[in-house]
């Protein structure tokens, strides 16, 4: 429910602020349609792989050459919808009421990139 309001709040009337698709349109989507948005984004372009922690680099580099060598570039790149958000010029506190609710959420939030 904070996530709803979250969304609206910053994001308005844009794609942006529903937080997850209706049922009618995850039943929607066809086995093909997945195959096909796959097939044609699930490329390295644009990539960047991080790697933490006391590692050798040479055995890192080869065993990831090993997993990924093979993973080509391609010419899809996603769109995504257009839309045009400003900053908020000043803080808002919006309260939910939820009698009977067993825990309290707080939630700080601020537009991102």
């Amino acid at each position: 429910m904070i996530g709803e309001l979250t969304s609206k709040v910053f994001y308005g009337g844009t794609k942006y602020a529903r937080s997850q698709p209706t049922r009618e349109e995850i039943q929607a989507i066809t086995a093909d349609d997945l195959k096909s948005f796959y097939q044609t984004y699930y490329k390295p372009n644009g990539a960047i792989l991080g790697v933490t922690g006391d590692v050798n680099v040479s055995a890192l580099k080869a065993k990831l050459e090993a997993a990924f060598g093979e993973w080509k570039t391609g010419d899809g790149v996603a769109q995504l919808p257009a839309a045009d958000f400003h900053s908020k010029d000043q803080s808002h506190i919006y309260l939910i009421d939820r009698p009977g609710s067993a825990q309290t959420v707080i939630q700080f939030q601020s537009l991102g990139v």
